[in-house]
């Protein structure tokens, strides 16, 4: 349905919910079903919405947190991390999700960032929050508190500069506040900060309403529906069984707390693990009778394929969600060989839209390899060229998205606001462009594009070019700049250590796609890519391990 929202047109979902309370508070339906699985915990709707509704209590009556406060949440993927989330949502505030294994500085720039007035952490995190200057309150979610500190609830840690709440001492048979205690937010109050992954710059503080929430969790659905339907028709055998994902994603990503919003929504069940081993995520999809694979990185998914034991585990899985990565055609080819019952699901999307602009299956991709897929009916999109102005199909240019599920600022940082937005629109930079049939196409990061003489060479074309070849599993291109008008062109290559590596006839297709453009290519065979914890290669990482080895 169209709307004007803060004088922007927008479409929303009419019969959707409007805020993360309702998502949450929609779970009472599901009562005993299991929510969460994790080792030997394994809670239930009606647990997790209990035992968040006593934290909420907590955190209102005696941190004295409510509407306008923002509550840090530092902590490793766990039950005791969605307890925590949706308690953050009921008592009012604003959650901001901190990554778990961000460095101290980055925690401390977050937390002074946002303002925060009381921060949820792990032990493991404690240490991060040590600080001379800043005095921070944290409530400790730990079994084991005593042990780890040897103090008393509330004593004041000199070292630390912090005070403790235990948690544990929190008690299962009170009574959890009426609906109508809950303060009701609004639409478009503050529910969340979450961080960019950082991979090309310093992470930045994503300020997103319910409004936008909901709304990507509305663009979810929609998009996995239309992807279902555009599928090849398919015996399904695990239709009447619990919606089941095993998840990857750390939670503090889009990719892990939009698979907690879902799963809330459709009684869906999330089976954690800590590290990925191969023999043991198929087990565990064995036994949960896991339906999706949620945040699996292409070297994962290999894994999977590669080991024929942990393939006779995996029938259950009907779907596999890739984040954050590019597939390759030699990548797709392999899994949608081996894996013919199954959706190998991508798209496109950010943090700062909450998630999906669009959504497509990797056989979709193999016949258009930079396609990503059709936008969303809820997602108003344009191309602009360098000069401000619509291009005409086929014509590349950068891509514009509006909506609801559109951010409302950067936390702290309204330069880089006003960068990116403008009456509504979000400059997303990346480059791209719409066939006749209004089908989006995305060729690059504009960060990423390679400057060779007077051209511009695409480091995404490189990488699918390179990427055909069965001997190669991934690459990523980058320039070096020699001057401002030549780079040299280095393509760091993960091989398929099955196959042959043939760096001269890699070597040979670069220089037919740059033309002339660049005689200075270097290839660099790389053990594996780094990535972030939410499974993006980081390029920043790669580039100084490439160039300390040149």
């Amino acid at each position: 349905m169209d709307a004007v929202i803060n004088g922007v047109p927008c479409k929303i979902f009419p019969h959707g919910p409007k805020t993360l309370q309702d998502v949450f508070l929609k779970t009472a339906s599901f009562k005993q079903k299991e929510f969460i699985v994790h080792g030997n915990e394994r809670l239930s709707f009606e647990t997790v919405i209990k035992q968040a509704k006593q934290l909420a209590v907590v955190l209102q009556k005696e941190y004295g947190v409510g509407k306008g406060d923002r509550v840090a949440l530092l902590m490793s993927n766990s039950p005791n991390w969605v307890i925590a989330f949706i308690a953050i949502i009921f008592s009012g505030s604003t959650a901001v999700i901190i990554h778990a294994d961000s460095e101290k500085l980055s925690v401390l720039n977050a937390l002074k960032k946002t303002g925060c007035s009381l921060i949820i952490n792990g032990a493991n995190n404690t240490k991060k929050l040590e600080n001379n200057n800043i005095k921070y309150t944290a409530i400790l979610f730990s079994k084991n508190f005593h042990n780890e500190f040897k103090c008393d609830d509330n004593e004041k840690n000199s070292k630390l500069n912090l005070s403790f709440y235990n948690l544990s001492k929190t008690k299962e048979n009170e009574t959890p506040p009426c609906v109508h205690e809950i303060p009701k937010p609004s639409p478009d109050d503050e529910a969340l900060i979450s961080f960019t992954s950082g991979t090309t710059g310093d992470p930045k503080g994503v300020i997103l309403s319910h409004r936008n929430m909901t709304t990507g969790l509305m663009n979810m659905m929609l998009g996995g529906f239309m992807m279902s339907c555009r599928a090849p028709k398919r015996q399904v055998n695990n239709v009447n069984t619990q919606p089941c994902s095993l998840l990857l994603s750390p939670f503090s990503h889009i990719g892990g707390y939009s698979q907690i919003m879902l799963m809330a929504y459709l009684g869906g069940k999330i089976v954690l693990m800590n590290e990925w081993e191969t023999d043991d995520a198929a087990t565990l999809i064995e036994n949960e009778q896991a339906r999706t694979l949620s945040g699996a990185t292409p070297a994962m998914i290999r894994g999977l394929l590669r080991d024929e034991r942990s393939k006779k585990k995996i029938k259950t899985l009907s779907n596999i969600n890739v984040h954050g990565s590019a597939l390759n055609p030699s990548f797709l080819k392999e899994v949608t060989d081996d894996f013919q019952s199954m959706t190998l699901g991508t798209g496109y999307g950010m943090t700062e839209t909450c998630g999906g602009i669009s959504a497509l299956s990797g056989t979709e991709l193999l016949d258009k390899p930079n396609w990503i897929g059709p936008v969303l009916p809820s997602v108003d999109l344009k191309i602009l060229d360098e000069s401000g102005n619509r291009t005409q199909e086929e014509s590349l240019g950068e891509i514009y998205v509006r909506g609801a599920m559109v951010m409302k600022e950067y936390c702290a940082e309204q330069g880089k606001t006003n960068d990116v937005l403008n009456d509504g629109w979000l400059k997303t930079g990346d480059l791209g462009y719409l066939d006749s049939v209004g089908n989006l196409f995305i060729t690059d990061r504009i960060k990423d594009v390679i400057i060779c003489g007077d051209k511009r060479v695409s480091a995404g074309e490189l990488e699918r070019s390179v990427s055909e070849y069965d001997m190669v599993d991934e690459a990523v291109a980058f320039g070096v700049s020699k001057s401002e008008r030549c780079q040299t062109i280095i393509v760091a290559v993960q091989a398929n250590n099955k196959k042959r590596f043939e760096e001269k006839k890699i070597k040979h297709e670069i220089a037919s796609i740059t033309k002339k453009y660049c005689k200075n290519i270097k290839i660099v065979l790389v053990g594996f890519l780094p990535r972030t914890s939410s499974g993006k290669i980081n390029r920043n990482e790669l580039r100084k391990h490439v160039l300390s080895v040149l």
